[in-house]
């Protein structure tokens, strides 16, 4: 595990929802879940860094590869 790396990670994840928060309440709805979904991806790269998955890329945070959920390679599915 990197540490430094998780930490960026989960830094990253709050700043997101932090912006995502006041454009939630001003109505500005679309940037809200656009910030809330970054919040998300930076938040399970976080956790995934600290089961040692290097991940490169969105698809491959989000798509399970492998039987274990994720091994930090794209998804071949279409």
């Amino acid at each position: 595990m990197n540490r430094s790396l998780v930490i960026g990670e989960w830094r990253r994840a709050a700043e997101a929802l932090g912006a995502a928060q006041p454009c939630r309440r001003d109505g500005f709805y679309a940037d809200a879940v656009s910030r809330a979904y970054y919040a998300i991806l930076h938040a399970a790269k976080a956790a995934l860094q600290l089961q040692d998955k290097a991940i490169t890329n969105f698809k491959a945070t989000l798509s399970p590869a492998d039987s274990d959920g994720c091994s930090g390679q794209p998804s071949t599915r279409a």
